[in-house]
């Protein structure tokens, strides 16, 4: 945006924004490997902007693919501050599976096989209900034990209150 009030748009974003299409400017690798947080803010925005659930662009899928690895680079609290936002956003069902589907699961902080059932239960539950629960109770539908839950903990720094509230959720889970 110029001082004049024009928009000056080199790479299309406009378009993009009116097709509600999300992906990076410019080459989608190279944006990654310049911040690796990028790849979690991908899917906050395409919560926020998608009309759809999974309309994703295949190139910047396959460069998040490609690139999961940086995300051990991350802090576990950037990462939860961002998945946080996630999850409470539009489309977080279906975003946090695309997630483990192009291999972050391990980088942050889940198991190598998340509960994904256990998670689409409580979603489709939730949406049925036209309720929302919190993000780390989201979260703790992922996990299966405690164990889990302290590994999760690990990478992530979770809060006090959050830990215990995803320990109490999967001791507890089915009684």
């Amino acid at each position: 945006l110029g001082l004049d009030g024009v928009v000056y748009d080199y790479f299309n974003g406009t378009e993009d924004l009116k097709a509600k299409k999300v992906k990076f400017v410019g080459d989608p690798v190279q944006r990654i490997q310049e911040d690796y947080l990028r790849i979690l803010r991908y899917f906050r925005f395409y919560g926020r902007i998608s009309s759809v659930a999974d309309n994703h662009d295949d190139e910047t899928i396959e460069a998040i693919k490609n690139n999961v690895g940086g995300m051990e680079r991350i802090s576990g609290e950037r990462v939860w501050m961002e998945w946080k936002k996630i999850l409470m956003g539009n489309y977080s069902k279906e975003l946090t599976i695309k997630m483990v589907e192009v291999g972050l699961g391990p980088f942050i902080g889940l198991p190598s096989e998340p509960n994904i059932e256990e998670f689409e239960k409580v979603t489709s539950l939730c949406q049925a209900n036209q309720t929302q629960l919190g993000p780390t109770a989201l979260l703790a539908a992922l996990l299966k034990d405690q164990t889990q839950v302290m590994n999760l903990h690990n990478r992530l720094k979770l809060s006090g209150v959050e830990r215990d509230l995803c320990l109490f959720v999967v001791a507890n889970r089915g009684v």
